[in-house]
């Protein structure tokens, strides 16, 4: 008797060169077309129909024999009891499509939902529901799970990447768990867009890498207000200067070369002008109360161009005033004048909602074309005026405590 099944070998296959079909058995064939190109398919009839239908199985390349005869049995199986695989593979399809097309946000709250009563503490679960409102739902949070691409992770991932990379990091692996998730529940997802090797990695640096660079010193936010208290016993125009850098997070060489004209008491904004600023155009930066009655108490005590110039002269101070005093305050191990820019976007990263291209807008770094936009917007400066208060608050409201006169300052 002719064998019925596995009539088919590797090297017989390799041979069909003739367009035709070619029976291994059980329903399975190997299809050549007229061009040479090999599939398999599998044919069968079922509720009673005359003419068979033929299910594709997959390319011979990419599926071997001895797999194909898998993918046959099985779809004989739902043949014998009944079922039609074509159909029910489109139906399959179907729910996917339905499944794939619930946005992003809809399966990072199922996620956070199945994993928050294994997770160590309340405050983890904040951190997780915080960075994704703050960092991923503005980008695609209203996006199709399986819609969301490369492109879109590194959109919400590139702007805070070389700055708070290890926060970034974290972010990206609650992304790379959603979609995995998200797949796991049947959305269909040709490759994760949040894994790192062979994806990511060819796009953003590695974050040892950044673990190793050395930056400005800075001084972590949560000391600020500490570090500004005892700068406030230090009765000298270097320490007013210093204190002028910190709450308007400017370059040492903006504060140092800030004069009169550049400060406008009445609308509480100061102008650093073309040429003192690594910007190309002049950067305004609105003046908190604080910053403000600093100008005021050197305004009565300066005679010279310059806000912060030294004592009988029409010079600015030293480049090195503020650093030779940061290095006799107690709290200044890590600290060098530039370094206070790194503690305000901490900040400003961790302890509020504004959005990083405002950030980086206030501290005059090189921008896009899409900030440039954004900063067209109405009340764009009045959000930097609201973040410069936000951090004048966050520096002085816990200690500080205004005083009636400033007498006997000095230039040390």
């Amino acid at each position: 008797m002719a064998r019925q099944f596995c009539r088919l070998s590797e090297l017989a296959i390799k041979q069909f060169s003739e367009k035709g079909l070619y029976p291994d058995g059980g329903g399975l064939y190997l299809k050549v077309s007229p061009t040479g190109k090999k599939s398999w398919i599998f044919r069968y009839r079922i509720n009673g129909r005359k003419t068979p239908r033929d299910m594709g199985l997959g390319s011979f390349r990419s599926i071997s024999l001895s797999h194909a005869r898998v993918r046959a049995s099985l779809a004989r199986e739902k043949v014998s009891s009944g079922m039609d695989p074509i159909e029910e593979k489109r139906d399959t399809k179907t729910l996917n499509k339905m499944v794939s097309a619930k946005p992003f946000s809809y399966y990072a709250a199922t996620y956070i939902e199945s994993q928050k009563s294994g997770w160590s503490s309340q405050k983890y679960l904040k951190q997780w529901e915080s960075s994704l409102e703050k960092y991923v739902y503005p980008v695609f949070g209203s996006v199709p799970v399986g819609e969301v691409d490369t492109a879109l992770v590194r959109e919400a991932l590139e702007p805070i990447w070389n700055d708070v990379t290890e926060t970034a990091n974290r972010i990206r692996s609650r992304i790379e768990l959603i979609i995995d998730y998200a797949e796991a529940t049947g959305c269909s997802v040709q490759r994760n867009p949040a894994r790192w090797r062979g994806n990511l990695e060819l796009y953003l640096d590695s974050p040892a890498k950044f673990r190793l660079k050395k930056h400005h010193s800075s001084l972590p936010y949560r000391k600020t207000p500490r570090f500004i208290k005892n700068l406030q016993s230090y009765k000298c125009v270097t320490a007013l200067a210093l204190e002028w850098l910190i709450l308007t997070v400017s370059r040492p060489r903006e504060t140092l070369m800030a004069d009169w004209d550049s400060v406008d008491f009445d609308n509480h904004i100061w102008t650093i002008k073309s040429g003192r600023s690594q910007k190309y155009n002049q950067n305004v930066i609105p003046l908190s109360k604080k910053a403000l009655e600093i100008a005021i108490k050197m305004k009565k005590i300066s005679a010279g161009q310059y806000i912060f110039s030294r004592e009988k002269s029409n010079l600015p101070l030293s480049s090195n005033a503020m650093l030779s005093l940061i290095t006799r305050m107690s709290e200044s191990e890590k600290s060098t004048p530039n370094g206070f820019r790194a503690t305000f976007k901490e900040w400003a990263l961790n302890q509020t909602s504004f959005h990083i291209d405002l950030i980086n807008v206030t501290l005059a770094k090189k921008i896009s074309y899409k900030t440039e936009i954004f900063q067209r917007e109405v009340d764009f400066f009045n959000k930097r005026r609201i973040l410069m208060n936000d951090w004048s608050r966050h520096c002085t409201e816990a200690y500080y405590a205004p005083s009636s006169s400033f007498g006997g300052l000095n230039n040390s």
